[in-house]
């Protein structure tokens, strides 16, 4: 129901029977001039960085006494132009925490390379260092009076073709070696939303991400950064958004990039803090080198408009901007009615059209945005939603037109019947003509409910997001940049006999068959059991295909309080892609998808097909071996 006045559109939708969307199309003037930029996203009038000043190392011996003992010793490669990034602290408030420093060549000359008094134990105090110094250099701290938490270094010239060479993380953030071998995953600590999704003139990919590098569990947000030349092999980058200091209860939440026509990156984010009033605002910034903002972060939007938030709550984030179909750049954030009758999308416009930029966002054109014959994608994520087979936070995605004024829908369905993704992020690629996805995999009430508050997470596979060609759903299959993945063809012998077959040791395969659906009215469901090294029946992940649709069954979840099912599924072929700690499903190119995380990383050990034969193609079973696509990390 499309109900209009003077200033909104409110649009009305059901959401999978039970829950409502209530989207509030706000066309607002948008300068981008006053709050975060010129109209073409280049801000020429920011200044640039200054660098940090280059130190030397010390060769004399006239340093601060060393403390009673040094218990922690790292040796890294240095170039001249090499530039450390360390998160560090006291211990107490008595001692100083220092990091000593020395040309690995000279045994005995060191001098003080950083010290700090922050000793409060919620924070980490970063510095950003250069040296003068070519060669071999170790770094040395005692325990007793300094915690480190995370040091790399990177030279910029040469950070996005080699990324950052990590030096020490901290035992208490750094991911277990099993980790994912073929999703993407930040280096340590924790992630959840993807953010800024996006490619830059020169053909690269980047993935922003909200990420605390210093547990695993959830606290003050950064932005983490990779890049990419295929959307599979990622180099990680320094991380680029950092908080403001001690705010412990925010940060740097979810937002979106849009490319510049100078070939920088336009940056919009929401700034969280739970002790500002109001706690949530938009703010900008530039990168022309794509490791640090050019300048003081600017207010895009600093609150909500008054006309509106009156019946708002606080909650205003996750701006995403997107170039519309007349050359103007729009962006959607979020918000809540106070009453508690449903979630808000507010769509802000742009006063002045946009010379250059490509969209990107959770509204995304399915083609050329300028055309009036392209479908866009709304997507939106249901925080706090169950519906009626206990699945939560589910990720819909509304199909429809959109002018620039009007969004008008088509047609909706899910993006994930397993709901074991979240917060998805896409763009429309003008360079390759296609547009885009990605997810968090992993989901909220996952690590609300789990007894180790370490929750370890990566990034589903990218995707196409498509229009069918009856133009009545999407398909969101695997990009085709991930058969690059397949390391070796293996032998599907016991899996088309139905029996058991095992899997390589690091559990991470993908596997392709086909059904005769038809069959399974006569033959009954056919399933494919995976089972989890270690974990009994328990541990056993069932993909089960039947007249009635697709479903995912867990063996942790009580399947009375949670069903994981697409009950419109018609499934005739079949893609899995396993790996340490997850496990994604695409049928009938991406007509349905589904996905659940693995608690503690657990690794798929051997697969079964229980059922009739009568309804699997058995010719067109195969099966690989993956490629590890992550970076070793260098360990103390």
């Amino acid at each position: 129901m499309l109900e209009k006045n003077k200033n909104t559109t409110k649009l009305v939708l059901s959401v999978a029977g039970t829950a409502i969307l209530t989207a509030l199309l706000l066309i607002a003037l948008w300068m981008l001039t006053k709050g975060g930029g010129s109209g073409d996203c280049s801000s020429p009038d920011f200044p640039s960085p200054s660098p940090p000043t280059p130190q030397p190392i010390s060769t004399t011996t006239q340093s601060p006494p060393a403390p009673p003992q040094k218990d922690h010793f790292v040796r890294v490669d240095l170039r001249v132009d090499s530039v450390f990034h360390i998160w560090f602290r006291a211990n107490s408030e008595e001692k100083e925490g220092i990091i000593y420093g020395r040309k690995a060549a000279e045994s005995d000359a060191e001098s003080v390379l950083v010290s700090t008094t922050e000793s409060d134990e919620r924070w980490f105090d970063f510095r950003e260092i250069v040296l003068l110094h070519k060669g071999e250099m170790e770094l040395s701290w005692w325990s007793g009076s300094t915690t480190i938490s995370y040091i790399y270094v990177f030279e910029p010239e040469m950070v996005q073709a080699e990324g950052i060479r990590t030096v020490y993380i901290s035992p208490d953030t750094k991911r277990d070696t099993r980790a994912e071998k073929f999703h993407f995953h930040a280096p340590l600590g924790w992630t959840n939303d993807p953010a800024g999704f996006s490619r830059t003139p020169d053909k690269l990919f980047h993935l922003f991400y909200q990420h605390y590098p210093h547990r695993q569990q959830w606290a003050s947000m950064h932005w983490g950064h990779a890049v990419s030349e295929d959307l599979v092999n990622w180099k990680h980058q320094p991380i680029m958004l950092r908080p403001e200091k001690k705010n412990w209860k925010g940060g740097i939440f979810t937002g979106s990039a849009v490319p510049t026509k100078d070939g920088g990156l336009r940056i919009y984010y929401t700034d969280h803090n739970d002790d500002r009033h109001p706690m949530e605002s938009q703010r900008s910034v530039l990168t022309k080198d794509f490791y640090r903002p050019m300048g003081p972060p600017r207010d895009a939007i600093p609150h909500l408009p008054a006309q509106i938030a009156a019946n708002l709550t606080e909650d205003f984030r996750d701006p995403n901007v997107v170039v519309g179909p007349d050359g103007a750049l729009f962006m959607t954030a979020s918000s809540r009615f106070r009453d508690g009758s449903g979630g808000v999308v507010l769509l802000f416009r742009q006063n002045e059209t946009a010379a250059n930029g490509a969209p990107d966002g959770v509204l995304i054109p399915l083609g050329d945005p300028h055309s009036s014959k392209t479908f866009w994608a709304l997507i939106y994520s249901m925080s706090n939603s169950i519906d009626e087979d206990g699945r939560q936070n589910l990720n819909p995605v509304i199909v429809g037109n959109f002018d620039g004024e009007k969004f008008k829908p088509r047609f909706e369905q899910m993006l994930d019947f397993a709901a074991g993704s979240y917060a998805f992020q896409g763009f429309y690629d003008p360079i390759d003509e296609q547009s885009l996805l990605i997810g968090w995999l992993g989901n909220w009430p996952d690590y609300y409910a789990g007894t180790d508050r370490a929750f370890p997470t990566a990034y589903t596979l990218p995707r196409l997001l498509k229009l069918a060609p009856s133009r009545n759903y999407l398909m969101t299959p695997p990009h085709p940049s991930v058969i690059q993945l397949r390391e070796r063809e293996l032998d599907t012998a016991d899996f088309r006999s139905f029996k058991v077959a095992q899997l390589p040791s690091d559990g991470a395969v993908e596997i392709l068959f086909e059904i005769y659906y038809w069959r399974l009215r006569i033959y009954g469901p056919i399933r494919l059991e995976m089972s989890l090294a270690g974990k009994g029946e328990e541990g056993k992940i069932s993909l089960v295909a039947s007249k009635d649709g697709l479903e995912m069954v867990l063996g942790w979840k009580n399947v009375t309080e949670h069903r994981y099912v697409e009950r419109k599924a018609r499934p005739t072929s079949v893609q899995i892609f396993i790996d340490v700690g997850s496990v994604e499903v695409f049928s009938d190119q991406g007509q349905w998808t589904g996905t659940t995380r693995i608690p503690d990383e657990g690794r798929v050990d051997s697969i079964q097909l229980v059922g009739k034969s009568e309804v699997f193609n058995a010719a067109s079973a195969k099966m690989w071996a993956m490629k590890s696509t992550q970076p070793e990390q260098i360990m103390p």
